[in-house]
This record gives C-alpha cells, sequence and structure tokens, in this order.
C-alpha cells in the first residue's frame, strides 16, 4: 500500500496495531524530545512500494483492501485533543462523519465552528467512542481541510452575483436614513460600559455584557423611567425625521407615483370585462374575472404573446420615466412576466427549443400523446413506454440516438443565432438558466459585449 509522500523532516507518527494492546512509537531522529504532529502514514503488508498517487487517492485506495479493517492510526490534535486522540479504524471515521452529519440541520445556516458547538455529542457517540472522544476525533478530521478561500475563488463567486441585475449586490444603503433610536436599555448600557471595562479589566466582552444586564435588573423603576423618558424624546424626534425622509427620499413612493406596468393577465381581463357579453351579463365581476382567467390560460402562446409584448412595451416606458424621475441609470425593477411568459417571449423572439438529451427521450416524445399511452397513469405510462423501448429492434433504437444527434447539433446552430444579437442583460439572465454547451454559447456572447 502507499505511503504518504509529504516529506517534513523530524516527524513523530505513532502506529497501533488494533490486535495488540499496546502503542508502539517511532522516535524521532533529530529532535528526540519534541513531538511534532503530521498527518497520518497509512500501512499494510505492502508498505515497501510507493506512488505518485495523491492523498485523496492513497485513501481511497486503502479503504479497497481487505487488511485496511485491522489498520489503526493516530495523530495528535493542535489543541485540546493532541495527546490523547483515540485510535481509530477508516470505518469507525467513516461512522463518526456520518453521524455527525445527521445533527446538523438541512438549512443550517450558521458558520461552521459555531455549529460544532451546538452538536449534541452525545447523540454522535457510538461503539466505544465517548461523547469526548468523539469530538476530538471529528475535531481531528478538519484539520486536514482547508478554510479559506483564495482571491480567485471570491471573484469567481461575487462575478456570479453580480451577473444578476436584481441581485442584493446593488442595493447600496442609504446614509441619509434616520437611524432608530437606541432603546432606553441600550441607552443605559452604553453609559456605564466604559465604566465596567476599567473597574473590570479581565472581564471579556460577553461577561461585561452581562454584568450590564445585572445592573439593569437591579435598577430601581424610578431610575429606569428616566432611561425610558429619553427613549420617548429620542422616537418623536426619529419619527420626525423619518416623515420628512419620505417625503422627499422614497423611492418607492415615486414608484408609486407612475403608473406600474398591468400583468399580461390584467390587460386581458381589462380588454374583455369592457365588452358587454350577453351570456356574462349576470354574473359579478369576480365570476366574469374567474372566466376570462380560465379562458386566457387556455389561449395558444402566439395569441398571449399579444398581451405579454404590451405588457413589455409599458414596462419599458415606466423604466424610462422611473429613472428620469430618480435621475439614476440603475433602478431595482422586478419584471411582472412570471417564468411562463419570459419562456413565450423568449421562444416567440427566436429562442430555440431545448432538444431532447437522448434518443429514449426523443422517443418518449414522440410517442407520449399516442392513444396506447396517453390515458395511462404516469408510473406505469414510463414503465409501458421502456417496455417498448426495450422491445425495438438495434437499428430502431439508433435511428432515434442518431436523430437525437443531429437535433442537439442544429439546436447550438440554432441557440448561436439567437443570441448574436441579444443585449448584455438579456443574455446574461439566459445564461442564468441555461445549462450544459448552451451555457457556453452564451458565455461567449457576454464575452463579446464586454469586450
Amino acid at each position: 500500500m502507499s505511503k504518504n509522500r509529504n516529506k517534513r523532516p523530524a516527524t513523530t507518527t505513532a502506529i497501533v496495531d488494533s490486535s495488540s494492546p499496546t502503542k508502539k512509537k517511532k522516535k524521532s531522529t533529530d529532535s528526540p524530545s519534541k513531538k511534532v504532529a503530521e498527518k497520518p502514514n497509512y500501512t499494510s503488508d505492502d508498505s515497501s512500494s510507493q506512488s505518485n498517487e495523491s492523498d485523496s487517492d492513497q485513501i481511497a485506495s486503502a479503504m479497497n483492501t481487505t487488511s485496511i479493517s485491522n489498520e489503526i492510526f493516530v495523530n495528535g490534535l493542535e489543541n485540546e485533543a493532541k495527546n490523547d486522540l483515540p485510535a481509530f479504524t477508516f470505518d469507525e471515521m467513516n461512522k463518526l462523519l456520518e453521524n455527525v452529519r445527521k445533527e446538523v440541520p438541512d438549512n443550517d445556516s450558521l458558520k461552521y465552528n459555531t455549529r460544532i458547538e451546538k452538536v449534541d455529542w452525545e447523540k454522535v457517540k457510538f461503539g466505544q467512542f465517548s461523547a469526548d472522544d468523539c469530538r476530538k476525533l471529528f475535531m481531528h478530521s478538519i484539520s486536514f481541510i482547508r478554510k479559506y478561500k483564495t482571491l480567485k475563488e471570491l471573484l469567481a463567486e461575487t462575478q456570479q452575483i453580480a451577473a444578476k441585475p436584481t441581485s442584493k449586490i446593488y442595493r447600496s444603503k442609504d446614509s441619509q436614513k434616520p437611524r432608530h433610536p437606541s432603546s432606553s436599555y441600550m441607552i443605559f448600557a452604553n453609559e456605564i460600559r466604559d465604566k465596567l471595562r476599567k473597574q473590570n479589566p479581565t472581564l471579556t466582552i460577553i461577561e461585561i455584557g452581562k454584568l450590564i444586564g445585572e445592573k439593569w435588573r437591579q435598577l430601581g423603576q424610578s431610575k429606569k423611567d428616566k432611561y425610558v423618558k429619553q427613549f420617548e424624546e429620542n422616537k418623536k424626534i426619529y419619527l420626525a425625521e423619518v416623515s420628512k425622509y419620505n417625503v422627499d427620499h422614497s423611492t418607492e413612493k415615486k414608484k408609486k407615483e407612475l403608473d406600474k406596468p398591468k400583468t399580461p393577465l390584467s390587460i386581458y381581463l381589462s380588454e374583455k370585462i369592457e365588452k358587454d357579453d350577453p351570456d356574462l351579463k349576470d354574473k359579478t365581476l369576480k365570476e366574469k374575472q374567474r372566466y376570462y382567467k380560465n379562458k386566457y390560460n387556455q389561449l395558444s402562446d402566439k395569441k398571449k404573446y399579444k398581451y405579454i409584448k404590451k405588457c413589455t412595451e409599458a414596462e419599458e416606458r415606466f423604466l424610462e420615466k422611473l429613472k428620469d424621475k430618480l435621475k439614476t441609470s440603475h433602478v431595482d425593477y422586478k419584471s411582472v412576466l412570471n417564468k411562463q411568459e419570459r419562456e413565450i417571449v423568449e421562444k416567440m423572439n427566436g429562442k430555440p427549443d431545448n432538444p431532447p438529451v437522448n434518443g429514449y427521450a426523443l422517443f418518449i416524445k414522440e410517442n407520449i400523446t399516442k392513444p396506447e399511452f396517453a390515458n395511462l397513469e404516469p408510473k406505469l405510462r414510463n414503465s409501458q413506454m421502456a417496455i417498448k423501448w426495450k422491445e425495438m429492434d438495434k437499428s430502431q433504437r439508433e435511428a432515434f440516438n442518431s436523430r437525437s444527434r443531429a437535433a442537439q447539433e442544429q439546436f447550438l446552430k440554432d441557440m448561436a443565432n439567437y443570441v448574436k444579437n441579444l443585449p448584455e442583460k438579456q443574455a446574461i439572465e439566459l445564461y442564468m438558466s441555461s445549462t450544459g454547451l448552451a451555457k457556453d454559447i452564451i458565455a461567449r456572447r457576454i464575452e463579446s459585449l464586454a469586450k
């Protein structure tokens, strides 16, 4: 088995055989009085061979050997578990990591070191390992993981965020907006914090905060009323300043002063309800709206596009007026079009439909509406179509595969022609929602616009 090829001078590695109760230690040659922690060396029967594999390749190959269950290794930690890390096998490490993963919530958003402190290690422990052992082993395992990002990595992630015009990156904080006044407790805390720090120089910030809270609880009601009164006076000043600010600076108010574009459905409903339909004479307004909404949903893409186009033209006029009113070239505005309506716009502007990914997908697309499959339940329909596909001759399946490849080649040509004249904003939005080779084509278009 491969040895660790990271060469370090004067290192000490302790290797333990699971069949023996004692640990065999190899002494350091240069500095016998000092132990230096390093990544563990893995041993096997074929310990004389060397390899150019990376550390991850060595571990992967080691886990495939039959003798690995008898191999355990020990390594020092940089802090609390440096001298008493328990011995463990590869299987035990995998079990530990899986147990820790179960303790992490799916919607976890805490920083990793904060989440580690909240892990219930009593639930993680297993076998002969105590909760403390599990924590030490986990801290040991993550000591091999890189926990920083290079500037190149940060730039790549930032570019993804900045590529979206509606990103929060463009929402700058207004420094002129009045700040909400501090509460009565915060006024008290700010008043005595420096004094307490001088009196207790050895206390941490958290301990000072606890001390302030204790003093606030001990404060008499008459003294508390002093700070409450001060807060009420500050609040009156704040509300007056906010009212003045909203009159002078509120973007939302300026938006409302303009006629915000109606959705395509609203335009359709206004047009239809204005006409007197004899069949709907006795219906209420809500009943009429419900009736015409169902009619709108049944329209073809071409007929819907008539109302979508009216909406997009209204949005363009609205944005121009808003930019002029706010005296800015960038406005944080979200289109009223939904996803389906945006796809109709792209289709009408010449965006090609995504082709089937393979011959089987093309077979499904062409046969799913046939009577023998159309009325079946989805699961039964899928299984029946899979059986039908397998029963076909090899030459028939190859014909579908060949047509699928041709469709993909044509799609790439059509996509290149489509993005050729796209403005930068639309190209970026299309890039964010695309995948595969089409994404590369759109990226080249964006690069050409940036030059």
